[in-house]
């Protein structure tokens, strides 16, 4: 129809078509846009019914555990809600994105539009509207011990601020389940805990990705700090955007009269608030404006530095608040802020004292029966050693599971897709260490005692005796393969080929199993993998084959300060091996090798001991325990004799225990737990 009137248009006199062309391109266009704009309302009426936002009370999906639950005021999110909830849409946003031809045309049509309940329903965009808050997601990983201990303070975060939350909400992912690993990726997360700021409306500036928005913060020790943190984005925030809907945190200009104090302020609020402060660097006030944010249908709050109104009601302590009711002239209450937040605390302990009090008692026998618990696992395992001397053995399975999970996730995670300069040197070593000492045979010591006879020197341990059982490990002679051939391309084609693939994904853990599923893993194994190369690179080069043992642990600190995701234990591990107990001086033998390694664990351990992310059921031993090693110390200062040591572990860490060998720790297991009821 167009094309015929277009032509009968066309055929007329140059006049006419001067005239009708322009008319009849407008209204093509016209025709055009608006049936996109159709398209656009039901895509997003559909993308409604079909998105998934997270709430505090969603269930992330994956085979990992997490740190949050519903209590925790966290939302939870993963590589499905991810984006619906982080990059939350408005569909008046989209609407009005250049459809039209000009302004004018642009708004008329917007607003017949806007009023047909049968293009955008005030429900549906009332509720896509609701879910619009800015958002700070905690890139985490169930692994990480930093993660865990973090998690405390990031949960008291959340019920601190949530008030705040029709402003701004808290979540979290977990980038160690290997459903989220895309979407952590695409974020560009480089260490755990990975703190990032998602403006209201994110999905304007980038479509694609979360690579290049969000702002990221620093994970702050106290609440102060991140609340202060948070204050300060959200106020740049609205600096550039002005939100109707969010609390009003401008500074009060001088008032010369009472009503211009209720300028701008709907007729049905009866109650205003106003914080003087003593400088427009202050914080309290903003703050305090997002406490009462919740309350915006009957209160409202505004900041005020010190000027005349001020002086008028003598107010010379800072920061103090006002109370205005409407048709009053005076203020109904005058106080400083501080003296309330601590009356008000006191009144919460005088009204909850018992209940109090009961918490902390509960807090307080709650951190007993851990330490209790570590306490008698040392004392079974001194009564019954060989029991639990079975409970500790090197498991291939680990060894596979925690270099799939170095190569495959921490080096795509914080690599990125352009791995260069260092970062690439750091990893051709490491990969080049894992190709040359993966462990691909394990020894299987005959009984010569009962307990290790630490009388053997390490030339007997390292030859071998002829009663030794030798046992080639199947999957990791083919995993050494793997880290000799090109890594990305093996990742590209071999990552779902479960046949070919030597590292495990959905096993359990063995003897890195923890008592909880989020206790020991990944880091039990990655410990573990790194004591077997050093003690596979020592054999090697007792055989006569060239060997440098400062390379082969620069190459495992290198790879752990370019890689490995847990921030704190980075920077911990730096210290460690740079300042504290320096590498390169430290090596001046070959046997320095696994002994620097062994000794370096223990530091970690005595820091470690007692703390949340200790397992209670496998305390952190200066290693060997005795249960292990009773050879190991001396008997006069019970200090580990470092000789008997180092025949020790070059025995302990050649014994692998094949993938599919069953031992009988699970017995043991159950009769550890008899005897301690």
């Amino acid at each position: 129809m167009f094309i015929n009137h277009y032509k009968s248009f066309y055929s007329l006199n140059s006049y006419s078509t001067t005239f009708y062309y322009p008319f009849y391109h407008f209204s093509l266009i016209l025709c055009w846009r608006f049936v996109l704009f159709l398209f656009l309302i039901i895509s997003i009426q559909n993308r409604e019914a079909l998105a998934i936002f997270a709430d505090y009370t969603s269930v992330p999906k994956g085979t990992n555990p997490t740190l949050y639950d519903a209590n925790d005021f966290v939302v939870q999110l993963d590589d499905q809600s991810f984006n619906d909830t982080v990059f939350c849409f408005d569909p008046t946003k989209i609407v009005s994105n250049s459809l039209f031809l000009d302004e004018n045309t642009n708004n008329s049509l917007n607003d017949s539009i806007k009023s047909n309940n049968n293009f955008v329903s005030g429900e549906v965009q009332s509720e896509i509207n609701g879910r619009c808050t800015s958002i700070i997601v905690e890139f985490y990983s169930d692994w990480c011990g930093h993660c865990r201990a973090y998690s405390r303070l990031y949960k008291a975060l959340a019920k601190d601020l949530l008030a705040w939350q029709g402003v701004i909400k808290l979540a979290a992912i977990n980038c160690a389940d290997p459903v989220n690993l895309d979407t952590c990726k695409d974020s560009s997360i480089t260490h755990y805990p990975f703190l990032k700021y998602f403006p209201r409306n994110s999905l304007e500036t980038n479509l694609n990705s979360s690579a290049s928005v969000g702002q990221i913060l620093r994970s702050y020790q106290s609440l102060a700090q991140m609340r202060d943190q948070i204050t300060r984005v959200l106020l740049t925030e609205y600096e550039e955007n002005r939100y109707e809907d969010w609390p009003k945190f401008e500074w009060l200009e001088d008032i010369e009269t009472y009503n211009n104090l209720w300028k701008g302020i709907d007729t049905h609020i009866s109650t205003l608030i106003v914080l003087f402060e003593s400088n427009t660097n202050s914080l309290v006030g903003a703050q305090l404006l997002l406490d009462l944010s919740g309350y915006a249908d009957k209160v409202v709050a505004r900041r005020c530095v010190n000027n005349a109104l001020a002086n008028a009601l003598q107010i010379k302590d800072f920061p103090t608040f006002a109370v205005f009711r409407r048709g009053e002239r005076s203020p109904a209450y005058i106080a400083e802020l501080r003296r309330l937040l601590l009356n008000e605390f006191e009144q919460l302990l005088r009204n909850d004292s018992k209940e109090t009090s009961k918490r902390s008692m509960n807090k307080f026998f709650s951190r007993k029966k851990f330490a209790s618990g570590s306490e008698n696992i040392e004392q079974f395992c001194s009564n019954f050693p060989q029991i639990c001397k079975r409970a500790y053995f090197v498991s291939e399975l680990d060894l596979l599971k925690s270099a799939r999970i170095a190569l495959f996730n921490d080096v795509q995670m914080i690599g990125g897709e352009n791995i260069t300069g260092q970062n690439l040197r750091a990893l051709y070593e490491f990969v080049d260490v894992l190709a040359n000492y993966f462990p691909h045979r394990t020894i299987h010591p005959q009984p010569r005692e009962t307990e290790f006879n630490g009388s053997q020197n390490s030339r007997e341990i390292n030859e071998f005796n002829e009663k030794d059982n030798i046992e080639f490990l199947n999957a990791s002679s083919r995993a050494r393969v793997v880290f000799r051939s090109h890594l990305r391309d093996f990742i590209n084609e071999q990552r779902s080929n479960d046949q070919k693939n030597p590292f495990p994904i959905s096993e359990e853990w063995e003897h890195c199993k923890g008592s909880s599923p989020v206790l020991r893993g990944y880091t039990c194994g990655l410990w573990t993998l790194f004591h077997v190369l050093t003690v596979n690179g020592y054999r090697n080069g007792q055989k006569g084959n060239s060997f440098d043992p400062l390379r082969l642990l620069l190459a495992i600190r290198d790879w752990v300060l370019s890689f490995f995701a847990c921030d704190h234990c980075r920077v911990h591990f730096r210290k460690m091996t740079t300042k504290t107990a320096r590498i390169e001086t430290s090596i001046n033998r070959e046997e320095d090798v696994f002994l620097y390694l062994w000794k370096a664990h223990n530091l970690v351990n005595s820091r470690l001991h007692g703390k949340e992310t200790e397992d209670p059921k496998f305390p952190k031993y200066q290693f060997p325990p005795n249960f292990l090693c009773q050879e190991c110390r001396r008997e006069i200062n019970k200090e580990f004799d470092e000789d008997k040591i180092k025949n020790f572990l070059l025995l302990y860490y050649s014994d692998i225990r094949p993938i599919g060998r069953k031992g009988v720790e699970e017995e043991d297991g159950e009769e550890i737990e008899d005897k301690l009821e």
